[in-house]
């Protein structure tokens, strides 16, 4: 399938046809621009965003001014709980203490709600007891929700529409009452706080008005990088849109009608990568292998190779066909085909053999990560009764853990701790 016939990921619209505000309007990350190109029309985050909890909302954040502001530093309180509720039984069972998992060092998984609604909303399920924290980043109610369900990206995607720490959620703009088509790069912080990275409109006459969208943190340095009409640039959120510059990315991220790709980076930020690729490629954490899914095979390249170069690997008569999802080293990865098992796959010279890790069911599964050490998994699973997140050996089968019950359209960004 070409580049030019898949589906964009970072289908996240807001689809309400609700009055434009006259603030600028301001959407999440990379989906805005990514629809606008294929029919939908984006709308707004109106005048201000809110810090909310699971058990109400504190207004958060003055109007937005209509033309690009200059650098708001946050408070060195900014990253204190402000926005986060403990919630005891939202998602698993009812639970006495109140705790923040985002901020603890309780090992914990993160978890991001794909919502209709207006809330953007990460979940920190602890692993040691029935606890979790809510945090969440939420559009005014006319507003429909951050994310489209229907278009939404793996976890693995979506983990950096955030910052390390999950306290900064990367955003795009569009419009303002300059009806200009300005559109503007920034963040939220967990305050509601909106941060405007895109330098102002120059004063000449052959100045052009700002284009910038599609931003995602680079997980290696924290920069938010960004495309263009013309490329793409990346900006230091600590030093606002004065740190601006351009960057080289490879040439696959443009499709032959001209037009770029969004972006995603390999685990460790050293490269630069189309979001469209993210379904066929899987990458080491150190940044040092690649493996391309093909029919009944992969290759293993290093990361910026040519598509279909490196390595090439057939499965041998009797292996399951499956897609490579996490990479546990040099010679095992996880892989799974869309249903009920994982399979741990070890290669050996020129020879792969598979491991099935779950016992046989009927759930289906959804998105799966590693833990720190790559010993063990996360994965969400599905049945009549629900969606359930587990935790399992990624090296030999055994009974799954069930963590909680979550919303099936949950993924998986971060195991932390």
């Amino acid at each position: 399938m070409s580049p030019e016939s898949r589906t964009r990921v970072g289908a996240w619209v807001l689809g309400s046809q609700a009055p434009a505000s006259p603030a600028r309007r301001w959407l999440p990350a990379v989906g805005a621009a990514a629809m606008n190109r294929i029919g939908f029309r984006s709308q707004v985050l109106a005048w201000s965003l809110v810090a909310c909890t699971l058990s109400g909302c504190t207004q958060g954040a003055a109007p937005l001014s209509t033309s690009p502001s200059p650098l708001t530093q946050p408070s060195s309180g900014d990253a204190s709980g402000a926005g986060l509720s403990s919630s005891s039984g939202a998602v698993t069972s009812p639970s006495s203490r109140s705790i923040d998992l985002f901020s603890g060092s309780s090992a914990s998984i993160i978890t991001a709600m794909c919502s209709n609604t207006s809330d953007q909303r990460l979940t920190a399920h602890d692993l040691t007891s029935d606890a979790t924290s809510v945090r969440s980043f939420v559009l005014p109610s006319w507003e429909k929700g951050a994310l489209a369900c229907g278009g939404s990206p793996s976890g693995r995607v979506l983990r950096q529409e955030f910052n390390a720490d999950f306290t900064r959620m990367a955003v795009t703009s569009s419009g303002g009452t300059d009806t200009t088509g300005t559109k503007h790069i920034g963040y939220i912080d967990i305050r509601g706080q909106i941060v405007d990275l895109t330098p102002p409109a120059g004063a000449a006459y052959g100045s052009r008005v700002p284009e910038q969208f599609d931003p995602m943190f680079n997980p290696s340095d924290g920069r938010i990088w960004f495309e263009t009409p013309d490329g793409f640039g990346s900006a230091d959120p600590e030093k606002g849109f004065t740190s601006s510059r351009n960057e080289q990315v490879p040439s696959f991220h443009r499709a032959s009608s001209g037009e770029y790709y969004p972006l995603y980076f390999s685990p460790n930020g050293t490269f630069v990568l189309p979001v469209w690729t993210s379904g066929d490629n899987v990458y080491s954490p150190d940044g040092s292998i690649r493996l391309e899914y093909r029919p009944f095979g992969f290759y293993v390249s290093k990361p910026g190779a040519p598509s279909q170069s490196g390595t090439e690997f057939s499965y041998s008569p009797g292996v399951q066909n499956c897609r490579p999802l996490q990479v546990i080293d040099s010679h095992r990865f996880l892989c799974y085909w869309p249903g009920s098992q994982v399979y741990l796959m070890t290669i050996n010279g020129r020879h792969v053999t598979q491991k099935p890790l779950l016992p046989d069911s009927d759930k289906t599964l959804h998105d799966l990560i590693l833990d720190p050490t790559g010993q063990r998994m996360a994965f969400v699973a599905s049945s009549g009764s629900g969606s359930s997140l587990y935790i399992s050996s990624s090296v030999t089968q055994e009974e799954p853990k069930l963590v909680g019950q979550i919303d099936q359209d949950e993924q998986i960004l971060a195991w932390r701790g």
